[in-house]
C-alpha cells in the first residue's frame, strides 16, 4: 500500500469526487455573464485566498491580495467596473477533490478603450462545497512565448526535483537555492474539520525560508508527487504527504503553482494545501 493509499484528507472532506470540477466550472460560466450578482454565489466564505501576481515590463512584479470576504467582493467589484470576460479557454486542467488547476487563454473588453485584449493565466482555484474559496493567479510574462526545448524541460524538472529534496529534508537554504532574488510568495493551510490555519504572504526570500521554517509549516515525515505540469513559464505540482506539526501527525495536500523567471528559477510559490490530524 502506498503513501497516497494509507493517508488521505477525502474521508474528512464533505467534497464528492467531482467538487472540484464542478464548482470552479459553475464559477467561470457566472464570469461570464459579468454580473456581480451571478458571480458572487459561486464564492465561498469558507475561506478567502484571492491572488494575482503580474510580471511588468521592467522585471518587477505587480502582487496583489485579497484575503478576507469584504476584500474578496472588493475585488470583484473592480474587476467589473474595469472590464467585461467574453471568452474563456482552458489549455492545461488538472481537476482534484478539492482544487482546480488550470492553463487558460481568456478575451476582455477593457472599458477604458473598448478593445479587446487576451489575457494568458495560469490559476489554481482551491474549493469548498458551495463554491471557490480562491484564485490564485499567476500571469503569463513574455518569456512564455519562447521556445521551450527538452533540454530545459529537464532542467526544469531537476529543479524541482531538487526543492522537494530540501522539502523532504527540512533545509530551506536548499529551497531558496532554486528560488530568484526576486520573489513572491503566498502560502496557505487549513484543517479542513478543525480551525488550525496558516498564512504566509513573503516577498522576499528571507521571508519565504521563515515560512518555510514556521511551526505551521511541519516536518515532512513522506512525501509523494502526484500531478505536474512543467512549462516554461511555471510548474504546477500537486502532492500527497505526512508531515509533524508541533507534536501532531497530519495528512496534507498541497496543490502549489511555482511561477518562473526568465532565467528558468522559481519566483516563488503560490500554494493551498488542506490537511486533517491523523
Amino acid at each position: 500500500m502506498t503513501m497516497v493509499e494509507k493517508h488521505s484528507i477525502k474521508s474528512q472532506l464533505p467534497h464528492t469526487p467531482t467538487t472540484g470540477l464542478i464548482k470552479t466550472r459553475a464559477h467561470a460560466r457566472s464570469e461570464l455573464s459579468n454580473d456581480f450578482g451571478i458571480i458572487l454565489p459561486t464564492v465561498s466564505t469558507w475561506d478567502s485566498n484571492f491572488v494575482v501576481l503580474t510580471p511588468m515590463p521592467d522585471g518587477d512584479l505587480e502582487f496583489g491580495t485579497w484575503l478576507s470576504g469584504e476584500a474578496v467582493r472588493a475585488f470583484y467589484e473592480s474587476s467589473l467596473s474595469r472590464q467585461d470576460t467574453l471568452e474563456q479557454y482552458p489549455v492545461n486542467e488538472f481537476n482534484a477533490t478539492w482544487y482546480q488547476f488550470a492553463e487558460a487563454v481568456g478575451n476582455l473588453r477593457w472599458h477604458s478603450d473598448g478593445e479587446i485584449h487576451q489575457v494568458h493565466v495560469a490559476v489554481l482555484f482551491p474549493v469548498w462545497v458551495d463554491g471557490i474559496i480562491g484564485e490564485i493567479c499567476w500571469k503569463a510574462p513574455q518569456w512564455a512565448d519562447r521556445p521551450f526545448d527538452i533540454a530545459q524541460r529537464v532542467e526544469l524538472s531537476q529543479r524541482l526535483d531538487a526543492f522537494e529534496e530540501g522539502w523532504r529534508s527540512g533545509d530551506v537554504d536548499a529551497m531558496a537555492a532554486t528560488v530568484a532574488d526576486t520573489t513572491r510568495s503566498v502560502i496557505r493551510t487549513v484543517e479542513v474539520n478543525g480551525s488550525r490555519r496558516f498564512r504566509a504572504v513573503a516577498q522576499t526570500k528571507d521571508e519565504l525560508r521563515a515560512a518555510w521554517s514556521a511551526p505551521e509549516a511541519g516536518r515532512v515525515l513522506e512525501l509523494e508527487r502526484i500531478d505536474q505540469c512543467i512549462t516554461n513559464w511555471y510548474v504546477f505540482a500537486s502532492y500527497k504527504m505526512l508531515v509533524e506539526v508541533s507534536g501532531r501527525t497530519v495528512a496534507r495536500e498541497t496543490a502549489r503553482i511555482l511561477p518562473l523567471g526568465p532565467d528558468g528559477k522559481f519566483i516563488g510559490e503560490l500554494s493551498y494545501s488542506m490537511e486533517t490530524e491523523l
